[in-house]
């Protein structure tokens, strides 16, 4: 049975907004997909428990034990390898939709009737936040790098100035 639509998801979207007042520009990015459906492979292999390799929490809190043999999402835990956990089902596939603000910038820019003083022509000062939030029901590290292992996106805070001579 043919199960979600590929590696394409149904719906990407973004919005760029900007606000400027006075000298201060406000700028905000949002970007999303919708409709995701991906299996997730990093799960598939992630049930043994050998050689200090660790789990993630979804998969310790959901796997089948014999006190909880009706509710679980997950095979059994094991601590060595075996083949019968790794095959594939339909479990392993989750919506792999998510929204998330890439960045929010705040900036000044200084009038020209102090910069020129400087022999400046231009100086504006800003901060901005990369990744400040992600909002996703996809149990991975990072929605946009699902099939990998990969690493959890990075919030990235910096300050700056743009100076034209």
């Amino acid at each position: 049975m043919e199960i979600g639509h590929g590696t394409v998801p149904r719906l990407t979207y973004g919005a760029n907004i900007g606000l400027s007042w006075n000298n201060f520009d406000f700028s905000v990015l949002f970007q999303g997909v919708g409709n995701n459906y991906v299996y997730y492979n990093n799960q598939a292999f992630r049930f043994v428990t050998v050689m200090g390799q660790s789990l993630i929490k979804d998969i310790t809190d959901n796997a089948w034990t014999p006190e909880n043999p009706y509710n679980s999402k997950y095979p059994i835990l094991r601590n060595n390898a075996n083949g019968k956990n790794n095959i594939a089902s339909n479990v392993f596939v989750h919506n792999a939709a998510y929204f998330r603000c890439k960045n929010i910038q705040l900036g000044y820019t200084v009038p020209n009737k102090i910069t020129k003083k400087f022999f400046v022509e231009n100086l504006k000062i800003y901060t901005s936040i990369d990744n400040l939030f992600t909002i996703t029901g996809f149990p991975g590290l990072d929605p946009e790098v699902w099939a990998n292992v990969g690493y959890p996106t990075v919030r990235q805070y910096s300050v700056g100035l743009n100076v034209s001579f």
